[in-house]
């Protein structure tokens, strides 16, 4: 993990970019590891404030990545499992990078919906990661890294933007958008 956390700080650079933050005030980073993206984005938003949720010892990590930016008054880092925990309350953004291709369909149905269920009205939930296209054949990077994690029999299978929109859909959530903002890598947005 923190062999990555440089580059998951491009990519919360990056993501506070390619969405607006502004009018939002706390954002649930799910599975959020270091704690980068959360600091990509509290950096580039003062009005932002996060929740790093993950397993205890990852939280511990994040923590300390936390206190090394500085942030440890706006990022709070809370060990939990995802899957069978409940989560957080106050948050009006709920960020799952690089997670929702690690758990098979049922248990991301059932985390959409717990997140649904959480987030106010008009809060928002952002999946990230390198998603495929509708014909599962680009991008190429995208593609190449599932197939090597379905040959090593891998659980964490990235899936193409049609299967996240209707996950999303069926937990509720309205006005989905896509877009790509660091290529490969695609963020889609849901709003409750």
């Amino acid at each position: 993990m923190a062999e990555q956390h440089n580059l998951a700080l491009l990519h919360g650079y990056a993501l506070a970019k390619a969405f607006d933050f502004l009018k939002y005030k706390r954002v649930l980073d799910l599975g959020g590891g270091t704690g980068a993206m959360s600091i990509g984005l509290c950096e580039n938003y003062e009005n932002l404030s996060a929740i790093v949720f993950d397993l205890p010892e990852n939280a511990e990590k994040a923590g300390e990545f936390i206190s090394k930016s500085n942030l440890q008054t706006r990022i709070q880092a809370v060990g939990g499992d995802i899957t069978k925990d409940d989560l957080p309350d106050d948050f009006d953004v709920a960020l799952l990078a690089n997670l929702v291709s690690v758990f098979d369909a049922e248990t991301n149905k059932k985390l959409l919906t717990k997140i649904y269920k959480k987030l106010p009205e008009n809060g928002v939930c952002i999946i990230s990661g390198w998603i495929l296209d509708e014909d599962r054949l680009s991008p190429e990077v995208s593609v190449l890294f599932c197939l090597e994690d379905i040959n090593w029999s891998s659980p964490d299978v990235e899936r193409n933007i049609g299967v996240y929109k209707s996950w999303l859909k069926n937990a509720g959530f309205r006005k989905i958008e896509y877009k790509t903002y660091l290529e490969p890598t695609r963020l889609i947005y849901a709003f409750k």
